[in-house]
């Protein structure tokens, strides 16, 4: 054990173990700042709210005279994969005097401790309080987002309700699609915006800067921006909201994408090639809402791959409503495949209609990765289907089924609704079970690793639909149809499903009118949020909330409409309603006749041995001549270590999204990875130890293969890695290597803050931390970690032993004195123990400072990882 010198580099210290947005030492915000970061530790995924991503904007914030939240009101692994947020952070962002800045819902335990800290509720890229933005835009894109805009209104230290807020709060406006019927939220926006907002959200910007230049009030500032097409509210003169779209959309990559440090839903590349749809479902609003139909012009397929290789991602996902009516889509795909193999990157599509021209595209996406297929049957009734005007031959969806069983997708998925429209009184779950029981021996007839999984969802009818009419089914019918579908398939199925009570729910929200503001707010305040997770889910709650609003959830949610009464929505101009009207009545029209035959079994089986004559059991995307590229990079494979820093924020994320964030800085850094072979190719990585949660590194070194002769230990390649990592993080050596890499034993520096040798003596600290450990918290921490309990204890018991030492040491040591102005020096000491003894150390003492709150200091202990089998790797 050997004293190290008392780091007299404040902001040195600080770019190590704090986000880059942390407050000067000398910021009179710095105490509760640190007070605050000091329990960070304690919530799930702490990454996810600090920022300081590959590529999020940095702005002057002095400079900056009209500022923007933009939220979708979910979690950050959700609400970093939604599309129009990216769209609107870039477009604001573009402009030299406006700065767009993101704020998510904070989980639970987050929630907890903003309250518990009074603090409130900031933004990510400068942690900013949300409370002083000028405008707050929220993405709605289904209802159940709802409680948690109020969860994230009220921890910013904002009223809920219009009428309440000041003059200094920020301008809220709902957007998306659950804003579509704005009479059950009209109570929390400001305004509502319906349509497409990339350019409204310019105008937005202009008319903001100019009424603060000339001081206008908060309410004329809401006037004005009410003047925008698509923005509007039904309190200011009950005016009418005219849906704002595009009429001639370009094909748009984001420039510079935010790469998140950790998992997020859909972390890949989204090319957008069309709005609105053609075909006319009648019971899908975004078909409707979104219309006229417009396909993007100038889709460049080498701009797309060389944007998708740039940003590290391996997934190409081409998006539409209706994806098969793209003009040219076939060729676009085989383009796209040919550029993007050879790197490794997949082609995806949503779910396709069912039909010859779909296996086509298909066939030809499967190169690198065969994902699931995924049908949307929406019904088993072909009455049903052509009601809902979903004209899908049912005997197309075997045929397709079991060619690409045979060219190796495993596994094919279906969705289902319940509860449609249905004027002849069909047995629809009885007609589901059939399409399954078909699909089961379509699957066992290729081998017994294929599988069905469906997924069957009750029908919600929505605004601006031609069912915005219908009554929706009863409870009761959608749990005894599905407990009814989940008893009588075969095993091969595996049957999920939404739940029937978010669906009755979702529906009260959707048609319901101004009176459902009050059981909303009151749903908030006795507990509700995060309604659209089944864990946080409380269905007694909101039938409680209504009934003490004076309403009855049931009878909102499942009501029909008279189609001669006025509707909740219909100030709202988003689809047009004579049409909605003459449409809804022709689907009651439809009769039984003519309907296409369903196919009994005798039609199965042939289908079975008609397509064993017609196909071989391979794609032609499978062909020698196309796999090459994969085993040519055997051939030349070279191993390195390069090594990375984990500081910062990176020290709060976890071991899998520290891998999954080197991969895809070597992606970007385009160097070339060596990917295994199989059926699913990865990376070849062998990973140092796994760090414990907030521990940070000087040098993490990591074994890669890569696909190249070339010398890597140069000037030019470091500095390509070193541009593509997130802040204050650092490449270190990087060197060729033969064999395995094995790590035999390992050494920390652990940082003590100075204030704790002000009051405190050796024995206090001593037996604090062991009364700790006898409470049994460290023991409850780790009891799933695997380690067999003598085993644990003996490690703990060492631990223990060697931390004694390490405090009687420090506690003994004279500290020098900083000459900086750094007003929290802390004091450094390194020792050396074998890597079981440190982990379980440092393990310790992040769980022991998470345990102490209440201790006179803010944090005790800072723990970093500074080498491995004696060296540094810096």
């Amino acid at each position: 054990m050997a004293k190290i010198t008392l780091d007299e580099k404040g902001m040195e210290f600080d770019r190590k173990w704090f986000p880059s947005w942390f407050p000067h030492p000398m910021s009179p915000a710095r105490d509760k700042a640190i007070h605050f970061f000091s329990k960070i530790l304690a919530v799930a995924n702490p990454a996810q709210y600090l920022g300081d991503e590959y590529q999020s904007v940095q702005k002057d914030l002095a400079k900056m005279e009209v500022r923007i939240a933009l939220s979708y009101p979910d979690l950050y692994e959700i609400g970093m994969a939604n599309r129009g947020i990216a769209l609107l952070y870039e477009a604001v962002n573009r402009l030299d005097f406006a700065y767009a800045e993101r704020v998510f819902a904070p989980w639970l335990d987050m929630e907890k401790l903003l309250r518990s800290e009074n603090y409130k509720l900031f933004t990510l890229e400068s942690a900013t309080p949300v409370a002083l933005m000028d405008i707050w835009g929220f993405n709605l894109n289904h209802e159940l987002l709802i409680s948690n805009v109020l969860l994230m209104l009220d921890l910013a230290g904002l009223p809920l309700l219009v009428e309440q807020r000041s003059e200094e709060d920020p301008i809220i406006i709902f957007a998306g699609s659950a804003s579509s019927n704005p009479e059950p939220l009209r109570r929390f926006a400001d305004l509502f915006f319906i349509g497409e907002g990339e350019d409204a959200i310019l105008e937005i910007c202009n008319i903001v800067r100019d009424s603060k230049k000339r001081k206008l009030s908060r309410k004329a500032r809401i006037q004005r921006l009410s003047e925008i097409i698509g923005l509007g509210h039904p309190n200011i003169d009950n005016n009418r909201i005219a849906k704002r779209y595009i009429t001639n959309p370009q094909m748009h990559l984001i420039e510079k994408p935010i790469l998140s440090n950790i998992k997020i839903s859909q972390n890949r590349m989204v090319v957008e090639l069309a709005r609105g749809c053609g075909w006319g479902c009648r019971f899908c609003q975004a078909g409707f809402i979104k219309r006229p139909l417009r396909n993007f012009r100038n889709v460049d397929a080498d701009a797309i791959v060389q944007k998708t290789k740039e940003a590290g991602w391996e997934e190409i996902s081409l998006n539409a409503l209706s994806i098969g009516d793209f003009p040219g889509l076939a060729d676009l795909i085989d383009s796209l495949t040919e550029k993007a193999y050879p790197a490794g990157i997949s082609i995806s599509l949503p779910s396709l209609r069912i039909d010859n021209e779909s296996a086509d595209i298909i066939e030809i996406t499967g190169g690198v990765r065969k994902s699931s297929l995924t049908f949307a049957l929406e019904s088993g009734s072909s009455y049903i289907r052509n009601v809902i005007r979903k004209n899908i031959v049912e005997e197309d969806l075997y045929k397709m089924s079991y060619i690409f069983y045979r060219r190796g997708w495993d596994i094919i998925k279906i969705y289902f609704m319940l509860g449609l429209p249905n004027f002849h009184n069909i047995d629809e779950a009885g007609e589901i079970i059939r399409v399954l029981d078909n699909m089961s021996k379509l699957a066992s007839a290729v081998s017994p690793r294929k599988r069905v999984h469906v997924t069957v969802s009750p029908f919600v009818p929505k605004a601006h639909t031609p069912f915005q009419w219908v009554a929706m089914q009863s409870m009761e019918y959608f749990e005894t149809s599905l407990r009814r579908i989940r008893a009588q398939v075969s095993k091969r199925v595996q049957v999920k499903y939404h739940d029937p009570k978010m669906s009755i729910l979702e529906s009260a929200l959707s048609r319901g009118d101004q009176s459902v503001g009050s059981a909303i707010e009151k749903a908030y305040q006795d507990g509700c949020r995060f309604d659209g997770w089944s864990e946080t889910f409380h269905y007694s709650l909101w039938q409680k909330a209504f009934e003490d609003s004076g309403l009855n959830l049931l009878y909102i949610a499942s009501r029909g409409f008279d189609i001669t009464e006025p509707l909740p929505w219909q100030y709202i101009e988003a689809a047009h309603q004579k049409q909605l009207q003459y449409d809804y009545l022709k689907s009651k029209k439809i009769s039984m006749e003519n309907n296409h035959k369903d196919p009994d079994q005798d039609i199965i089986m042939g289908i079975i041995e008609h397509q064993k004559r017609q196909i071989g059991g391979k794609s032609r995307r499978n062909n020698p001549e196309t796999t090459l590229g994969l085993e040519e990079r055997q051939l030349i494979e070279k191993k390195w270590i390069i090594s990375f820093s984990k500081q910062g924020v990176l020290r709060f994320i976890s071991h899998l999204d520290y891998l999954e964030l080197v991969k895809s800085v070597l992606r970007r850094a385009g160097l070339p990875l060596t990917l295994s072979q199989g059926f699913h190719s990865r990376e070849k990585i062998t990973l140092p130890p796994a760090l414990s949660l907030g521990i940070s590194s000087m040098a993490e070194p990591f074994l890669i293969s890569f696909f190249s002769n070339q010398d890597l230990a140069t000037d030019e390649v470091r500095q390509k890695i070193q541009s593509q990592l997130p802040l204050q993080n650092r490449v270190g050596k990087i060197y060729p290597w033969e064999g395995k890499l094995i790590f035999d034993n390992v050494t920390y520096y652990i940082y003590l803050q100075e204030k704790i040798f002000e009051n405190t003596d050796q024995q206090w600290l001593y037996e604090s931390f062991s009364q700790f450990i006898k409470t049994g918290e460290y023991h409850k921490e780790k009891k799933s970690s695997g380690m067999k309990h003598g085993k644990r204890n003996r490690t703990i018991q060492s631990s223990i032993q060697t931390l004694k030492k390490i405090i009687e040491a420090v506690l003994e040591t004279n500290i020098e004195r900083s000459l900086a102005s750094f007003q929290k020096p802390f004091a450094e000491f390194k020792i050396k123990l074998n890597d079981q003894n440190a982990i379980g150390i440092a393990a310790m003492l992040n769980l022991y400072t998470m345990q102490t709150w209440d201790l006179p200091w803010h944090r005790c202990f800072f723990v970093e990882r500074i080498a491995l089998n004696g060296e540094t790797f810096i």
